[in-house]
């Protein structure tokens, strides 16, 4: 559907699969790739903490229709070329979990949310794409795949050609800096620029829950990741907004909170957003490189109604909408504040 390669990874991941787009491809100077990003996305639930008012009670009460979910935002991925989300949890119809305090999980079928909804690619390096073990995640990238949804992280890379730019997608957990992770990531994206990718995005799934602001793990992680080649990190996991950090002249979200969340049928912070980045494109010896960035972001809520969640992205207005750009505002300064190259949509 979208064009792209899913890439099976080594541990330093070997992209034997990826072939350098055709010089006569690539884009001509001046042209633009448009990427949209969001936060956590659990297309199902854990199915001992009740039925009524769940992400499966509301999609049958809705007709089944998969686009229900993502109709608000629909518009705003449609301004994109292409739109990577967090898939927190696997799509599979096994019965044996892990023993843990939450084990999300969602059939297979609900990958066709991802598809009607313009999302072209997803995370699995997440702490819960193992919940339902080896077998739930083998379904997962198998109903991926089968809806046309490509995935990265959990041991897979991901490239997709768009107007003959070559963009990559790798993910990983952030729980810790060592130098073996360090020396994973440089050479998982090294790897992946010598085989052609002009653009990658690396996705961590990172920090503290419920905290506003980043750990030293993550800015330590983030910095390098962009030292290493990066050309944009985007993270989740804190299940809340984090601050927007221009590093070396790229961005590093640090968390987009929650999305399209069906972990919680009613969590008290419904703030979220949509990162949308705009990569302007120049040749330079018959390569493009990225000449121009800017970013617009989108504050949206996790839910279209207030007194619960009914897992329906929605562009916040009036004063939600002014309380998440103040918030995000704030968190952004311990960073070195919101970088001019970043807008709001509706300012």
């Amino acid at each position: 559907m979208y064009g792209g390669k899913a890439i099976i990874l080594s541990s330093i991941l070997l992209f034997l699969c990826v072939r350098p787009v055709n010089a006569a491809a690539r884009a001509e100077t001046g042209n633009a790739v448009v990427l949209s990003f969001a936060g956590d996305c659990t297309l199902g639930i854990d199915g001992r903490y009740g039925y009524t008012n769940s992400f499966h009670d509301v999609f049958e009460k809705e007709q089944k229709r998969y686009a229900y979910f993502f109709e608000n935002v629909a518009a705003i991925f449609s301004k994109g070329d292409f739109t990577a989300v967090n898939l927190e949890g696997p799509l599979t119809s096994s019965i044996i979990m892990q023993d843990k305090e939450f084990a999300f999980k969602g059939p297979p079928e609900y990958a066709n949310i991802l598809q009607d909804g313009g999302v072209g690619a997803v995370n699995l390096s997440n702490n819960h794409s193992g919940d339902y073990l080896e077998r739930g995640l083998a379904d997962t990238k198998t109903a991926l795949a089968g809806a046309g949804i490509g995935y990265f992280g959990a041991g897979s890379g991901y490239t997709v050609n768009i107007k003959g730019v070559l963009i990559g997608f790798l993910g990983y957990t952030g729980w810790s800096s060592g130098s073996a992770v360090k020396n994973t990531i440089s050479n998982d994206i090294s790897e992946m620029k010598s085989n052609g990718a002009d653009i990658v995005a690396v996705s961590f799934h990172w920090g503290n829950e419920q905290e506003h602001y980043p750990t030293a793990t993550q800015t330590d992680l983030g910095r390098f990741a962009i030292d290493a080649g990066a050309d944009l990190v985007f993270g989740h996991h804190p299940h809340v907004i984090q601050g927007i950090e221009a590093y070396d002249g790229r961005f590093i979200v640090y968390s987009m909170g929650n999305f399209c969340y069906g972990g919680h049928k009613n969590p008290a912070d419904k703030d979220t957003f949509i990162f949308q980045q705009t990569f302007t494109l120049a040749n330079g010896d018959g390569k493009p490189y990225i000449s121009e960035t800017s970013a617009v972001v989108y504050p949206c809520l996790i839910s279209s109604v207030k007194n619960r969640n009914d897992f329906k992205p929605t562009p916040a207005e009036g004063a939600d909408f002014e309380r998440i750009v103040s918030r995000l505002t704030e968190y952004s300064e311990p960073l070195g504040g919101l970088s001019d190259n970043i807008s709001f949509y509706g300012y």
